[in-house]
């Protein structure tokens, strides 16, 4: 019976040491491998969104249950997340409930950056005891994209975007946002319109009925608003919202070939029954305005019509003094005729106060039939503001037997002569070969000049020209590919871009100039031949460098925008064709 109690005693304390050893293997170390970053982000988008972690990335660690952890932090180390302490796991043997912050997360961290929330990813999930942990993550918030119709796109300034909910903090240990209601008061995010994608993308807290305020504002002064309809959002949830504009459809204006060939009719001072010039128009803000409300193409017949008429070409006693507005619509295969008048274009002089903008010329051609003075196809002579126009496919014909000397004075691709202010506009495919016995052709301007007043200079600002033809001959002065001439004049932030060898403008007379131009070979002014001289800034450049072009047109609106607070100067952009830079949202 001794012998038995002693044996007893033995399995009791073998048992009892077995027990000790067991608990000591418990102590595992704890594994965190990084597995992926789930998406709702779209491909192409305007913000910067947390796509994938980077090398010595760090994450905010949180678990309970089978591992005891709060706010660790945890570096990415290839594809491994380490501690900065070993962490283990505990001898109760039970799954661990964990979730990770990244960016981390502390009192002191910022959730907002310009008044929209900075992207969060977040993983939550329970792991087996003793397993390792392979971290995937999602993001925090939800996600909203407005899409912006192409034409209001065109011509949009920028976005204010107003949320309905603001998130105060964020619960480390379970993710849960703290939030109060906005009113759509603040913060107001905005976003100036500076690409030609018209997808905004907006971080948004994934609370129940979240709606927002967004407010659209146009380069030509209009709004529009609208508040989106409230919607439950999710984590990683991604909706798109696409916008629609409802016109106003009882607005006048241009809407057919034939509404525009009445239109010139009744500039031109002639009758046409059961119309006046009213009929196209509307006052808005002391201004009459007439708008273009379609694309126009124009038929042999309108030709015949234009030619027969002699429209675009008589003596204008009456210069253009109100506001044109093209709506950024196209008017293809318009032919003017110059017969023996001064000023030649759809407006033959343009008054101080006369302004035509957001206008598109695709495919023109000018006939010379007699002596002129001053040609372009928006307006023979500009006194007044044109802004945002853009001329494309330009062509000239002389068919006179024995053309007069001094046929014509100035001819340019959208003005004839400039005193008043060009910006924001260009031109392409510019041929004026034919022409003959004239004082001085330019791409763009045939002469840059000013009223005899110094603070009253001709501008040419933010445009450009590319590919120019223009064939030097004895009856021909001046040629330049952005202006024939410039006296006293501001030729700032364009350039050139294949322009024939042409310089930039043949005769230049106490001007202030910024251009660049190609190509290297091309000369700078010719009177001059100086690359830097006093008051004129020239940059060549070559295929190599064009995003010095980009660059350094940007740079000079923003270092000069507040000198002309008149004018909202169209930011730059590389092309997707040859020409080394175009206006952001347009052709």
């Amino acid at each position: 019976m001794k012998y038995f109690s002693y044996f007893c005693s033995f399995l009791l304390l073998l048992c009892t040491a077995c027990t000790v050893e067991e608990d000591f293997h418990d102590s595992l170390e704890v594994e965190v491998w990084q597995t992926s970053v789930e998406k709702s982000i779209p491909t192409q988008s305007r913000g910067a969104f947390i796509e994938q972690f980077g090398e010595g990335d760090s994450i905010s660690f949180y678990a309970q249950g089978g591992i005891s952890a709060t706010d660790i932090l945890l570096y990415l180390r290839e594809t491994k997340w380490q501690p900065q302490h070993t962490l283990l796991w505990n001898k109760l043997k039970a799954p661990a409930q964990i979730i990770a912050h990244y960016p981390t997360l502390r009192k002191e961290t910022a959730l907002y950056k310009d008044s929209e929330l900075i992207d969060r990813l977040i993983c939550k999930q329970e792991v087996p005891w003793g397993k390792p942990i392979h971290l995937a993550f999602g993001h925090l918030y939800a996600r909203l994209s407005v899409e912006i119709p192409p034409t209001l796109q065109q011509i949009l300034k920028k976005v204010v975007f107003t949320p309905s909910h603001i998130v105060d903090s964020i619960l480390p240990t379970t993710g849960t946002l703290q939030y109060h209601t906005n009113g759509y008061s603040h913060p107001i995010i905005e976003k100036t319109c500076t690409d030609f994608s018209s997808l905004y993308d907006y971080t948004i807290p994934a609370v129940p009925n979240f709606s927002v305020r967004l407010s659209l504002y146009t380069t030509t002064g209009k709004k529009y608003e609208t508040i989106l309809r409230p919607t439950s959002y999710t984590s990683n949830m991604h909706l798109k919202y696409k916008l629609r504009i409802k016109e106003n459809t009882t607005e006048k204006g241009i809407e057919s070939e034939e509404d525009f060939i009445d239109f010139l009719r009744l500039l031109a001072g002639r009758t046409v029954e059961g119309k006046s010039l009213e009929d196209f128009s509307q006052e808005e803000n002391g201004q009459r305005i007439y708008k273009l409300k379609k694309d126009l193409q124009l038929t042999d017949r309108h030709k015949q019509i234009l030619h027969e008429e002699r429209l675009c070409n008589y003596p204008f006693t009456e210069t253009w003094s109100a506001v044109f507005d093209g709506g950024y619509h196209t008017i293809s295969h318009l032919t003017l005729t110059a017969w023996e008048q001064d000023y030649i274009g759809i407006f033959p002089k343009v008054a101080p106060e006369g302004i035509i903008k957001n206008l598109y010329i695709k495919n023109c051609h000018i006939a010379i039939q007699g002596k002129v003075e001053e040609i372009g196809i928006l307006t023979g002579r500009n006194l007044g503001q044109i802004n945002d126009c853009h001329v494309q496919g330009i062509n000239c014909s002389f068919p006179l037997a024995s053309p007069p000397e001094n046929c014509i004075n100035f001819v340019g691709s959208i003005v004839g002569s400039n005193y008043g202010v060009v910006a924001n506009c260009s031109a392409q495919d510019i041929d004026f070969s034919a022409l003959q016995n004239t004082s001085a052709i330019g791409g763009l301007v045939g002469n840059l000049t000013w009223n005899g007043d110094t603070s009253q200079k001709g501008k040419l600002l933010n445009s450009y020209i590319a590919h120019f033809t223009a064939t030097k001959k004895k009856s021909i002065k001046n040629i330049g590919f952005l202006a024939g001439m410039d006296t006293y004049a501001i030729l700032s932030a364009c350039y050139g871009y294949e322009t024939g060898g042409h310089a930039i403008c043949y005769h230049n007379q106490s001007s202030v100039s910024t251009i660049y131009f190609y190509p290297l070979s091309t000369k700078y002014f010719s009177n001059t031949k100086v690359k830097n001289s006093v008051g004129k800034t020239c940059f060549p450049y070559d295929a190599t460098s064009f995003s010095t072009v980009v660059e350094g047109l940007n740079t000079w609106i923003k270092n000069n925008q507040a000198k002309y607070p008149a004018y909202t100067f169209l930011r730059w952009e590389a092309s997707s064709d040859t020409r080394p830079a175009r206006h952001i949202g347009r052709k």
